[in-house]
């Protein structure tokens, strides 16, 4: 009988655990001092850093792009390029701009520790420097600056989801009028520069200028919430639908009224079309059925208050049939295209029901079929009425 031996040197472990490898922090150490560089080196190593060091500020920029430290330490007084030349320099390389830089000074007076930050630096060590406590103080500078990178972050991905809204926030102390907004392009959204209360105003159109402002002042004065649309005019000339809302907050002498404006033209065009598309006929322009519907229920009751009469006038096109079988369908369509702008030359413009909820109207033209019409009139006072 054949027996199968496995050697025991050959068994496979029942699980393997791969310890994830750790990216080390990148420390880069410029300064002219080499002895000073070898002992920093030591040190962070020591305590779990990887170390660049460079001997000046040309040799950093040079290989500051290859290495992407995690933090810089950078000696004040070097030799040709120091390091409140340096520092700018290193802010402007790509990812620089956020890397923490920590300047390396035997002087401390006010003056070369003002230089030091206005050069771009985010902190500052004196010489001698205490060793034994260097790396406690980066692993501090390193969790400060990632803080400061995700807020940075942050911000960036908020102020880029605002810009594709065409969002732009605003705030207003109401005892003193200070006014502060936020926008990257406030002109897209109507508004002057300087920004000002009174931007949100200065390019509304003329007709809706008056109830935007009652709208806001009197949210504020009444520390309600509010919300309002309204129609500017940019400097190309071209008319947007603002929406502008906001509410009250805070309380005694801190009362602010805070808000959003927004770029809804494409919004609110979409919304026209989805109306247009669900209550006119596509062909003609005129009312469909659903909206001959809409209105006959709108306008009955009104009559029946006011004591008025509703006229109802249906046409029906005799022989239509034949157009079509005979010279085809767009000549049918050419047809009903033509009796439908004849009834509409039949009454007065503003008596026709409009496309938006801007206008009044008291007729209703509407095609409810193949050839067939219905016009409504309303406000009829007696059957010989023109």
């Amino acid at each position: 009988m054949n027996q199968s031996h496995v050697n025991d040197d050959m068994a496979i472990p029942e699980s393997i655990e791969i310890q994830p490898s750790v990216r080390k922090p990148v420390i880069m150490v410029i300064d002219d001092d080499y002895a000073f560089r070898l002992q920093v080196r030591f040190t962070l190593e020591n305590s779990g850093f990887m170390v660049v060091d460079v001997a000046n500020g040309e040799e950093a920029i040079a290989c500051f792009s290859a290495n992407r430290p995690d933090l810089v330490l950078l000696d004040v007084i070097m030799p040709e390029m120091d390091g409140f030349m340096t520092c700018p320099a290193i802010r402007g390389l790509a990812g620089g701009a956020h890397t923490p830089v920590v300047m390396i000074t035997a002087l401390e007076d006010a003056e070369t520790i003002t230089r030091a930050f206005d050069a771009g630096a985010t902190d500052f060590i004196c010489k001698p420097i205490d060793m034994l406590i260097l790396g406690y103080r980066i692993r501090y500078w390193l969790r400060s600056g990632a803080i400061l990178n995700e807020l940075k972050i942050s911000q960036d991905r908020l102020f880029k989801a605002r810009e594709v809204a065409r969002l732009g926030h605003w705030q207003r102390h109401l005892d003193n009028d200070d006014f502060q907004l936020t926008c990257h392009t406030p002109e897209m959204l109507g508004l002057n520069q300087p920004c000002e209360y009174e931007s949100f105003f200065a390019n509304i159109v003329k007709d809706d200028r008056m109830l935007a402002r009652k709208t806001i002042d009197d949210a504020c004065q009444a520390g309600l919430p509010f919300r309002v649309e309204y129609r500017v005019i940019l400097g190309n000339g071209c008319e947007r639908v603002i929406l502008n809302q906001g509410e009250v907050v805070g309380g005694g002498q801190q009362r602010l009224a805070v808000g959003t404006v927004q770029d809804i033209t494409e919004m609110k065009q979409a919304e026209e079309r989805i109306h247009y598309l669900a209550f006119y006929d596509h062909l003609t322009g005129l009312a469909n059925r659903s909206l001959l519907r809409e209105y006959w229920l709108k306008r009955l009751p009104h009559a029946q208050r006011s004591g008025k009469m509703i006229a109802v006038l249906f046409i029906d096109l005799d022989h239509f049939k034949r157009i079509n079988d005979t010279l085809g369908h767009p000549s049918g369509d050419k047809a009903l295209i033509t009796v439908a702008e004849r009834l509409q030359g039949i009454l007065r413009h503003s008596d026709i029901v409009a496309r938006t909820a801007r206008d009044e109207a008291t007729s209703l033209i509407s095609r409810v079929g193949g050839d067939e019409f219905t016009i409504i009139a309303t406000e009829i006072t007696s059957p010989g009425q023109t």
